[in-house]
């Protein structure tokens, strides 16, 4: 029987069998061999935190131990230090080979394509950096989406778009450390995306530091941001707020409708003054304030407490259950004041 070690991976503690935990040991020591240079610890840092996701979603897949075939697939994923030949020359040293890392990830699965997360790009900004990121996840040109946006502003009479704007600004991160931008480019965050990142980076060392590009409003980025959680704070109590309305609503509209379908009786909608198409159009209604609520919380979540954001499949999910239960409230509603009915 194998030991078990606990590891801290990124704030994280998992539990990692004695094989896994040694070849993870020598990875971690060639990823800070690598990159020893003065960045090399923001470097490492990012490449922890996609080390602790990829574990974190074997331990939601329901594994207790991280065993060798888990520590060799995410090095097959992330990649091995030593491969990085000319990466390897920004420490001034070279790791030795990994031989046990390249015979077990030789059957790796090949990783999923990255998806692109929205930030801020501040490398390509004009104020806050919204259109450049915007334009990198859309795939479009930041000039034309600046243009249009100057366009239109002029047409409403300015205060509406640059209302949007400033929440914009409030709400979207920005893409300040290399994970980030790797993450907003679409490209995996590994070993070699990270070295690749780094040449890049001192290419462009004649036109300033791309790690010390922040926001140009320097104390205005700060105080949007704080005003944004505050923003997202109250749209939070809000929406727990129609959660809890919500709630107490469809089960009493919930119960007048089972009462009038299962024994016949309409005591507590002639009460309420409803026939059974008006009490089902309102319990749609309901049903729609209460998925509109727990959205509510749920984007509040992700900027005050950096939450984890829903997938595209649960967003478009909860999109088309809102349109239903509105479309359907509505259809009811107009049944329910038809004499025909």
């Amino acid at each position: 029987m194998k030991r078990t070690f606990t590891a801290n991976i990124d704030g994280q503690i998992f539990n990692i069998d004695e094989d896994a935990y040694q070849l993870l040991q020598t990875y971690l020591e060639q990823l800070h061999q690598t990159f020893g240079n003065a960045e090399g610890a923001e470097i490492v840092g990012d490449i922890e935190s996609r080390i602790r996701e990829i574990f974190a979603e074997k331990t939601r897949g329901g594994a207790s131990v991280i065993v060798l075939d888990d520590v060799s697939r995410m090095i097959g994923t992330m990649g091995s230090p030593a491969d990085l030949g000319e990466a390897n020359s920004l420490s001034g040293s070279v790791p030795p080979p990994m031989e046990e890392v390249d015979v077990e990830v030789c059957g790796a699965p090949e990783p999923r394509k990255p998806q692109k997360k929205l930030y801020r790009n501040m490398q390509n900004k004009m104020f806050g950096g919204v259109f450049g990121g915007l334009a990198t996840y859309l795939g479009w040109n930041a000039t034309i989406m600046r243009l249009l946006y100057v366009v239109l502003t002029v047409c409403t009479y300015f205060w509406p778009l640059v209302a949007a704007y400033l929440l914009a600004w409030m709400i979207i991160p920005a893409a300040v450390t290399r994970r980030q931008r790797l993450q907003m480019m679409g490209r995996p965050v590994n070993v070699e995306s990270v070295g690749q990142s780094v040449m890049e980076d001192s290419n462009m060392c004649g036109l300033g530091d791309p790690d010390g590009v922040v926001d140009g409003a320097g104390g205005w980025a700060e105080a949007f941001g704080i005003i944004g959680k505050i923003v997202m704070a109250t749209v939070g109590i809000i929406g727990t707020l129609i959660i809890i309305g919500c709630s107490v609503a469809v089960m009493v509209f919930g119960a007048a409708v089972v009462a009038y379908a299962v024994i016949g009786s309409g005591v507590m909608l002639a009460t309420m003054g409803m026939n059974i198409y008006l009490a089902s159009s309102v319990l749609m209604f309901v049903l729609f304030g209460l998925l509109l609520g727990i959205s509510l919380v749920w984007l509040a979540a992700t900027v005050v407490f950096r939450a984890r954001g829903a997938g595209k499949a649960l967003t478009v999910t909860a999109i088309v259950l809102m349109l239903l239960f509105l479309g359907g409230g509505i259809v009811l509603s107009i049944l329910g004041q038809n004499p025909m009915f």
